[in-house]
């Protein structure tokens, strides 16, 4: 008498494994393909945007001078810091920048950073004389501040 083949061990069962197998590694790799890609995009397009309102930003202060700048940004309803991985770990804090003329051809600039965790790291509140040395240094020449000190913050 004829036994009955056990289904795993049939050649049909082995062929639909293959191809089940095969269909879950190109799933994995398309969503990974996919993942990648659409990372890579979004990071370029946020970094030409960035560069776009940078670039913006160092023109109108060029064709107008400072009171020009002013009135671009005082338009601009917002105005954002981007940090590093380095700073996630001291939790959110507030950065405020006011921008007041003086004069026809001055301006100041007050950047606030308030709302930091109790026992925030202290470069948190060293670096901002060197990024905004960098800036203005930036924004008149094109050029980018190369003391010791503003290049950990380019």
């Amino acid at each position: 008498m004829r036994t009955k083949p056990r289904l795993l061990q049939t050649q049909a069962f082995r062929i639909v494994l293959v191809y089940v197998v095969l269909f879950a590694f190109s799933v994995t790799a398309l969503l990974f393909f996919t993942y990648w890609n659409t990372r890579r995009t979004l990071d370029d397009h946020t970094d030409q945007i960035i560069e776009a309102e940078i670039t913006g930003l160092r023109e109108e202060y060029q064709h107008f001078g400072l009171p020009g700048l002013v009135e671009t940004v005082r338009d601009v309803q917002s105005m954002v810091a981007l940090w590093g991985e380095d700073v996630k770990s001291e939790g959110t804090s507030r950065v405020t920048w006011e921008i007041e003329p003086i004069g026809d051809d001055s301006c100041r600039l007050t950047v606030v950073h308030d709302q930091l965790r109790e026992g925030a790291n202290d470069q948190l509140y060293g670096g901002w004389p060197m990024i905004l040395s960098g800036l203005k240094t930036w924004l008149e020449t094109g050029q980018i501040l190369t003391t010791p000190g503003s290049l950990l913050y380019t």
